[in-house]
C-alpha cells in the first residue's frame, strides 16, 4: 500500500533553443527603429562646410537655419572668430541631397540681418531672427566658401541680361533701385561701386526677359526724377514716379524708333547714366558726320554739347569751340565743330550703307540743301538770357554758296545771327521813324509858340487883368472877416441862418427817404403819418 498511495511528480523536460523568447521581442524591435533612424540620419546628412562672413549678426548654433527656395536645407552648428579677428567662421551641416550644391560660385548671406524697407520680405526676420541662404554655383566642389556682405538682388539662372551703367555722380541709387520702362518695372539695380579711375561710378543693372530684348546698343539709360515736371500743347503737367523710385532713387530706360529692330545686346554691356531724361535725349543715339562752321568774332557761351536745330527739330550737336585769327584778313574767327546725326535727320529713301559709313550720304545732302540757301548761325535757346545755340536755317537773304569740302570736315557758309538781325532790325526801325520825323517845322513850330507866350505874359491886358484880381480878392476878404463898418456886421448872421436852412432841408430829405408815403398821407404830430395805423 505504501507503493499504491504514493503520488506519481512530473518531471519537466528542457530543452535548449537559440530563440530568446518572446520578451525580448519588444526591446529589439525598438533597438532595430534605433538603428534604422541612425542610418538614415546619416544617409540623409551631408558633410559640414564653413563660410567665412564679414560679421554674423544674430547667428547662433544649432539655432540659424540654412533655407532654400522656402526649404531647412542645414543648420548652423558652431560659430567662431577668426584668427585674424577680422572676420566670422560659421560651419552648417547639410542635408544630403544639396550636395550638387557645394561648388565655386556657389554664394551665401546672411537674410535679415539688417531690415530693409526696399525688400519688405525681410522686415519678417525681426520675429523670427535672421538665416543663411544661399544661390547654387557651376564651379568645382568645394567645402570652403566666402560669404556675401548684402543680399544679391538677382538669384543665378533668372532669365534677362546683366549690364553696367557709368555714371559721374550716385545720387540716390542704392542696391535693389527699380529699372522702369515706361512706367513698368524691368530690372533691378544690383550694386554701385566705385569706378577703377575714381572718378565716377560703376553700377550693375539687371534687365528682366522679357525687356531685355528691348536693350540693344543705342538704347538710352537715366535717372528717374521723383517728380517729373513736363510743359507741352496743353500746359504744364507734374508726374509721380512710383513709390521705391521716390524713396530709394531709380532708373528708367528706353530705345528709339529707328532702333527697335536692331538686335539685343550682350551680357555685360556697358552704357552712360544720364542725369536726366532732357539729357539723354540731347546724346546722340547713333553715327555721326562731322561739319565745320566758322563764325566772324566771338561766340559768347557757346560750349560742346549745345544743340544743332534745322526748323526747330534737334538734329546734332556741337562738338568743339575753338578761336582762330587770320593773318591774312587780320580777323578773329570762331571755327565751331558740329555733328549731325542720320537717325534725327530721318534721310527718307535713305538705306543705311553696308559698312555704316553715313558720311558720304549726308554730306552729298547737305551740300544739295546749301544750295538752296541754308546757313548756320547763332541763336539763343531763350531770348537774351538762354545759352547759344547753332540753327541751320534758310535766311531770305542768303546769297549763292556751296558746301566747302577743302578741310577735313566739309564747312557750311554762316549767316548773321538771328539775335544781331533782330537787334539790327529795331533800330532800323527807329531810325526810319526819326527821319520821317519834320524835325524842322516842329522846331519852328515851337519856336513861333514860344515867341507867343512871351508876348502874351508881358502884355498890358494880362497885368490890368491881374491887378483887378488882386482888388477883388481883397474886398472878399473884407466881406467875409469884417472890416468893421456897422454895416457889415448882419453877415456873418445872414451866413448863419442860411446854415440853418440847409441843415432842415437835409432833415427833411432824410425823413422823405424814410417814409415816402408822406408826399401822399402827410405827417401827424407824433412824427407818424395820418392814417397810418
Amino acid at each position: 500500500m505504501g507503493d499504491a498511495g504514493e503520488e506519481r511528480r512530473t518531471e519537466a523536460a528542457f530543452r535548449r533553443t537559440r530563440w530568446p523568447g518572446w520578451i525580448w521581442a519588444l526591446p529589439l524591435a525598438v533597438l532595430g527603429i534605433v538603428v534604422w533612424l541612425i542610418i538614415r540620419h546619416f544617409a540623409q546628412e551631408g558633410p559640414e562646410i564653413t563660410i567665412v562672413f564679414p560679421q554674423a549678426e544674430g547667428v547662433k548654433a544649432d539655432d540659424t537655419k540654412l533655407i532654400y527656395r522656402g526649404m531647412v536645407v542645414g543648420q548652423v552648428t558652431s560659430v567662431q572668430l577668426a584668427k585674424d579677428l577680422g572676420h566670422v567662421i560659421v560651419t552648417v551641416r547639410l542635408r544630403h541631397d544639396v550636395l550638387q550644391a557645394l561648388r565655386e560660385g556657389t554664394r551665401f548671406w546672411i537674410a535679415g540681418a539688417k531690415p530693409d524697407f526696399s525688400d519688405l520680405s525681410s522686415l519678417k526676420s525681426v520675429v523670427t531672427g535672421p538665416h543663411l541662404a544661399m544661390d547654387p554655383g557651376q564651379g568645382k566642389p568645394t567645402r570652403h566658401f566666402t560669404g556675401l556682405d548684402r543680399q544679391p538682388q538677382v538669384l543665378s539662372g533668372t532669365p534677362g541680361v546683366e549690364l553696367t551703367l557709368h555714371s559721374s555722380t550716385e545720387g540716390a541709387l542704392k542696391a535693389g533701385a527699380i529699372i522702369d520702362y515706361r512706367g513698368m518695372e524691368a530690372g533691378k539695380i544690383e550694386h554701385t561701386d566705385l569706378a577703377a579711375d575714381g572718378k565716377g561710378f560703376k553700377i550693375t543693372a539687371f534687365v528682366h526677359a522679357p525687356f531685355d530684348r528691348l536693350v540693344t546698343s543705342r538704347t538710352q539709360f537715366w535717372k528717374e526724377d521723383a517728380v517729373q515736371i513736363s510743359a507741352g500743347g496743353h500746359g504744364v503737367t507734374a508726374n509721380l514716379a512710383p513709390l521705391p523710385a521716390v524713396l530709394f532713387g531709380g532708373v528708367a530706360f528706353d530705345t528709339p524708333g529707328s532702333a527697335q529692330g536692331e538686335p539685343p545686346v550682350k551680357w555685360g554691356a556697358q552704357f552712360p547714366l544720364y542725369h536726366d531724361k532732357a539729357a539723354a535725349d540731347a546724346a546722340p543715339i547713333g553715327p555721326q558726320v562731322a561739319f565745320l562752321v566758322r563764325f566772324d568774332g566771338a561766340v559768347g557761351d557757346l560750349s560742346p554739347g549745345a544743340p544743332v536745330t534745322l526748323k526747330g527739330f534737334r538734329v546734332g550737336r556741337v562738338t568743339g569751340v575753338s578761336l582762330a585769327y587770320d593773318v591774312r584778313s587780320s580777323a578773329l574767327q570762331t571755327p565751331v565743330t558740329i555733328e549731325v546725326e542720320p537717325d534725327r535727320l530721318h534721310v527718307v529713301d535713305g538705306s543705311p550703307p553696308p559698312d555704316g559709313n553715313w558720311s558720304p550720304l549726308v554730306t552729298e545732302a547737305m551740300d544739295r540743301l546749301v544750295r538752296e540757301g541754308l546757313r548756320a548761325r547763332l541763336e539763343r535757346s531763350t531770348p537774351l538770357i538762354g545759352g547759344k545755340t547753332v540753327v541751320l536755317d534758310f535766311p531770305q537773304d542768303a546769297g549763292p554758296a556751296a558746301l566747302n569740302r577743302a578741310g577735313a570736315e566739309p564747312e557750311i557758309p554762316t549767316a548773321p545771327s538771328g539775335e544781331i538781325q533782330e537787334i539790327a532790325r529795331q533800330v532800323h526801325a527807329v531810325m526810319a521813324k526819326v527821319e520821317a520825323m519834320p524835325i524842322a517845322e516842329i522846331g519852328q513850330e515851337v519856336r513861333r509858340t514860344a515867341r507867343h507866350v512871351d508876348g502874351l505874359v508881358s502884355s498890358p491886358q494880362v497885368r490890368r487883368s491881374l491887378s483887378r484880381v488882386d482888388e477883388a480878392l481883397a474886398s472878399a476878404d473884407a466881406v467875409l472877416g469884417g472890416s468893421g463898418a456897422e454895416q457889415d456886421r448882419n453877415i456873418p448872421r445872414a451866413i448863419e441862418e442860411l446854415s440853418g436852412a440847409a441843415r432842415s432841408i437835409r432833415e427833411l430829405a432824410d425823413y422823405l427817404d424814410r417814409h415816402p408815403e408822406a408826399l401822399i398821407a402827410g405827417r401827424t404830430a407824433e412824427g407818424g403819418t395820418a392814417g397810418g395805423r
